[in-house]
Formats: C-alpha cells, structure tokens, sequence
C-alpha cells in the first residue's frame, strides 16, 4: 500500500528541561487540554487516539488507547484519573536516562512496560548547550541544522535495528494488553509516542491527513510547555533560545521522513510493519479487533 507524502531518548538536556519546568506543568498540567478530552492532572499531552473515521466507515475505538507525556509528574488527582479510565498496561518508550530517577505514576494494578527508544543524538545535557557560545549554538542549531537532526532521527525510527525492535514490541504490547486502557508515552509525549500513535492509526484505516492532524495537535497541547522551556534557556544564558523551536515542536516532515523511509527501506507501509517491526498477521489482526 503506498502512502502519499503526508506523511531517539529525548535528548537528556531536554529531559532535564522538563524536570525544570515541572512546577510548570505542575500549576497548570492539562489545562490546555481540557477543551480536548480527558483531563489528567500534571501530565502533559494526554489525549485518546481512538474516534477517528477509518476505512471502510467506521471509526477507531475510543478508550482504549491513549497518549501522552511522563506520567512521573501525575499528580494524585491525575493518578485517580488513570484509575477511573481503567488504565492496566502503560508502554513507557523513555530512554533507560530519562527514566532514572523519574518513575511513572500509576494506578493501582497498573502494569508497565519499558520499551527504551533513544529520541535524538547530538546534545548530552541542557548544561552542554547553555555553556557554549552563541556561535557554537548557532552552528550546532543554526541555518536549519535542529530540524534536519529531527528529519533524521524521525529516518532512524526506521532504520535503527533497537528502534524498530523497541516499536515493534510496543505495538505488540498493545495489541495483547487484554482488558482495560493502555497508555503509551515518552517524555513529551510527541516523536517517538507520535510515530507509534501513527503507525497504529494508519494500521486501522485512519486517513493519512487525520493522522497527520492528530500528530501535529501536540504543538497545541505543549505549548505552555515549549514557552516555559524558552524562558528557562533564555535566564541560562542562551542568546537565541528559538535555535531549539524544531527540537520543541512536531512537524509534518518528520512525520513524514518516517513513513517515506520505511517504504525506502522496506518498499511499503505494509511490509515495514511484517518485516521492520516483526508484527505477525495473527498480532495485526488483534490490534484492529482491540482499537478498530
């Protein structure tokens, strides 16, 4: 099936952005989802990724599968609201470094799965951005450079042999997770959570420019958090913190380097989920009977 062009951790500085602004996302967690669905005090990015129109007319199940952000920054009232959602499995696709020190908060009888992904090479810490130069981060960042690191490490979703296989268990995950909802998330929420959310739509007959609208929602939802983060960078020091904007939001290239390269390396969609993600017949076909 040929899909038209609408288609690694988080770096460890952007997670420990995170954790600066956590009082942020503390005091004003969900509230700009609150027009969009379910509420979940103090995780960012929450959302259901059923009730989508998906071939043949029918539309995918809402309830069961939701995305987001960390859950270690749930708070109580969040964590009873995963408990009334009848949250079992969570798929944390965090770096093993993203995780240290910050485990989720779950519901009670809650069981998570780590699938650890590596988001994005090339910066080691916020720390190693804020002591360079401008002109260090510039050219580092600079004259497009951040958005073609994130074009190519949407590429290595695909092509990296511990990323696909990280994907392709979750995928699994999912679809034998059994009774009650799953939630799959990485720190934001965004690349690595918003690739698996579209390869699972597209899976269910969702419309590529619905998933691209659902992938791209997330800079809606993060953008109290993406402004916080500016303004962290800009007190550290950083002459432009805007040279980070491509590392911060999604965009429809990067959703759509992922899906080109997989029918690069794989010749479709199709094959890329047999073959790239090792994802069975018998499995696909429980993954549409739980979600579509």
């Amino acid at each position: 099936m040929k899909h038209r062009s609408v288609f690694r951790r988080l770096p460890r500085w952007m997670a420990v952005i995170a954790s600066a602004v956590c009082l942020t996302l503390l005091m004003c967690g969900s509230a700009a989802q609150a027009a969009g669905g379910v509420v979940v005090d103090g995780v960012l990015n929450f959302r259901d990724t059923g009730g989508h129109p998906a071939a043949p007319g029918g539309r995918t199940r809402e309830d069961v599968l939701f995305r987001a952000g960390a859950l270690d920054t749930a708070t109580d009232a969040g964590v009873a609201t995963l408990a009334a959602l009848h949250v079992r499995t969570v798929v944390d696709l965090r770096s093993e470094g993203e995780r240290a020190g910050r485990p989720d908060r779950l519901p009670a009888g809650a069981v998570e799965q780590a699938y650890p992904i590596v988001a994005l090479d090339g910066l080691s810490s916020f720390a190693q951005l804020t002591a360079m130069t401008a002109d260090e981060q510039e050219a580092l960042l600079g004259a497009g450079r951040a958005r073609r690191m994130m074009v190519d490490a949407a590429r290595q979703f695909v092509t990296d042999p511990q990323k696909r296989a990280a994907f392709g268990a979750a995928l699994r995950t999912v679809a034998d997770s059994g009774d009650g909802a799953v939630v799959v998330h990485c720190s934001g929420g965004r690349d690595r959570t918003g690739w698996l959310v579209a390869v699972v739509q597209t899976l269910l007959g969702v419309d590529h420019d619905e998933v691209l609208a659902d992938y791209l929602r997330s800079n809606t939802e993060l953008a109290g958090w993406k402004a916080a983060t500016l303004s962290r960078l800009a007190a550290a020091g950083m002459s432009d913190p805007h040279l980070v904007d491509p590392l911060l939001d999604v965009d429809g290239a990067y959703l759509r380097a992922s899906f080109d390269q997989a029918e690069q390396s794989y010749g479709s969609f199709r094959a890329f989920v047999r073959d790239g993600l090792g994802v069975s017949g018998a499995e696909l076909a429980r993954l549409r009977t739980r979600l579509g």
